[in-house]
């Protein structure tokens, strides 16, 4: 019996770390991706063009892993909901990825931890969830976070905060979506119209825009959608191996990342009071998923 429990506690410690590898990892990635599109938009390329390939080279990467599942990534009994959670994905995307162009990566990365905060208020009011008053609480203390971080750049407000809060509000609706299709859609469809829906969106977009490309640029692009994808797996890895109330707080390795690549690549210096704000927020989102996770705090 001793074993036994002694085996079962060793599984759970193996795949706790393992999770939270996976995480770093995926942060590490992320981190990488931001840097890419900081990059790509101080050679002169749109937001548009930046996401339209993107999603090009990312559905390609895909496909063929899809395929070789004997999956039908058409095959789906929620279109409306891909249709919604594909449009507000892309809004989110594009909001992010222009406030990138406009203010320091450490900013605006530190900034869009807000996201999952957002997400929990929208779930209270869309579909019903009851808070308790430790996750209200919760809430409070990820604001603070917001605000700590807002105020370090009052003097020089532009609304590049805008961006990232709208970015938060619409990838909060995205959540919403993929929440309501979970039940019926695999991960590989919904990643796939995610894509899809994205790459005809931001095709549309680019046109008015659009810059020639060279080869050096192709493989740029091709980069951003591998470390993009990379990311993914990474997170879908680490989830599969623990809770994420578990692996929350390493999501704050992705600014230590985005701070070391915007210092030696852009010359970009975190600011004490983002990384001060961040650590709140963290620990707000931290408080939330344990305030809904906890039996013994949901009442």
């Amino acid at each position: 019996m001793f074993n036994t429990n002694s085996e079962g506690q060793a599984k759970i410690m193996n795949n706790t770390i393992t999770g939270v590898l996976w995480i770093i990892l995926s942060c590490l990635f992320a981190a990488t991706m931001f840097g890419i599109v900081k990059k790509l938009s101080l050679d002169g390329f749109n937001t548009f063009q930046i996401i339209f390939m993107r999603s090009f080279f990312a559905l390609l990467l895909i496909f063929p892993f899809v395929k070789r599942n004997h999956q039908n990534p058409f095959s789906t009994k929620k279109i409306n909901l891909h249709l919604a959670r594909g449009i507000f994905g892309f809004i989110g995307v594009v909001l992010y990825f222009y406030a990138i162009t406009l203010t320091t990566l450490p900013k605006v990365v530190g900034l869009a931890f807000m996201y999952p905060i957002i997400s929990s208020i929208f779930a209270v009011i869309f579909l019903k969830e009851k808070p308790s008053m430790g996750t209200c609480f919760a809430l409070y203390i990820g604001f603070i976070g917001v605000f700590i971080i807002i105020k370090s750049g009052l003097s020089d407000f532009n609304f590049v905060y805008l961006l990232v809060f709208g970015t938060a509000v619409f990838w909060a609706f995205a959540d919403i979506a993929i929440k309501k299709m979970t039940k019926t859609e695999s991960k590989a469809t919904i990643i796939f119209y995610m894509s899809l829906i994205m790459l005809i969106l931001a095709g549309i977009f680019t046109i008015p825009f659009y810059k020639e490309m060279v080869f050096n640029n192709l493989l740029w692009f091709f980069l951003l959608a591998c470390v993009s994808n990379l990311t993914q797996f990474c997170i879908v890895k680490g989830f599969s191996k623990t809770d994420l109330s578990i692996l929350q707080p390493f999501e704050f390795t992705r600014l230590i990342f985005v701070s070391i690549i915007a210092y030696f690549l852009f010359g970009e210096i975190v600011n004490i009071w983002t990384l001060v704000g961040t650590i709140v927020m963290i620990f707000g989102v931290q408080l939330i998923y344990y305030y809904q996770n906890n039996p013994k705090t949901k009442n």
